[in-house]
């Protein structure tokens, strides 16, 4: 009988060791699998998002951008209502400068474009900018550089597959002249800017919206002195 007793006991100790040890494995799982779960999930989150992100912009080619850095040269002329105003010599207009691309349409063709870039500008004329006043026998030339805020609205005939294609770009220009305090040039002026062309060629226009002398002339027209430009435009990336 004793016998019988003893061999119960160690079965049930035998059952309860097993119990115990199939109730640690248990929580060993749980545990892992809780410490795992959230990463693995977050995983899977990302990978979503980015794969759907991908398939979207492969589908719909809206990320490519166009023309983001460019250099002209141009002819300058004086526009001015005063008869006594003589422009002399070649006069001319660098400019150069890095324009970010921002498409705003499905396809790519239009966009939007914001940059900074800089000029060098440099004309003759009878109008002496220190003085403010028309010299009667003598040309003076007078050179400046301009920090440059260029903003554009671009349409464009590009794609993602197509790298010769049309293009008009209208723009809106804020110069910061660096110019001498004494000068009778403003520091500050705007310009309206037209570039169109195909592939490699472009035309490029530009007007001043503000007039560059400032208001304190003492011959009203030459308060309106502003710059035309002509030339031709590259852009490249």
């Amino acid at each position: 009988m004793a016998s019988i007793l003893r061999i119960l006991n160690n079965h049930y100790q035998n059952i309860q060791n097993k119990k115990l040890k199939a109730s640690l494995l248990d929580a060993f799982f749980i545990f892992t699998y809780m410490n795992i779960r959230f990463p693995i999930l977050f995983f899977f989150i990302i990978s979503f998002f980015i794969t759907n992100s991908y398939s979207q912009d492969s589908l719909n080619l809206k990320k490519y951008r166009e023309d983001q850095f460019y250099f002209s040269g141009n002819y300058v002329l004086i526009t001015n209502n005063s008869n006594n105003l003589i422009q002399s010599d070649f006069s001319n207009k660098i400019s150069f400068g890095f324009i970010r691309d921002i498409p705003i349409s499905g396809n790519g063709r239009w966009a939007f474009g914001i940059g900074v870039g800089g000029s060098y500008t440099q004309f003759k004329s009878n109008l002496d900018f220190q003085t403010g006043k028309i010299l009667s026998n003598n040309f003076k030339t007078t050179r400046f550089f301009s920090s440059v805020i260029p903003f554009e609205l671009r349409w464009r005939s590009s794609s993602n597959f197509i790298y010769n294609f049309w293009r008009v770009y209208l723009g809106y220009q804020i110069n910061y002249n660096l110019i001498k305090d004494d000068s009778a040039l403003m520091k500050w002026n705007n310009t309206l800017t037209l570039n169109f062309g195909y592939n490699t060629w472009n035309f490029s226009i530009g007007y001043d919206v503000s007039p560059r002398t400032i208001s304190s002339l003492t011959e009203e027209s030459l308060k309106r002195f502003k710059l035309l430009t002509i030339g031709i435009v590259f852009y490249i990336l």
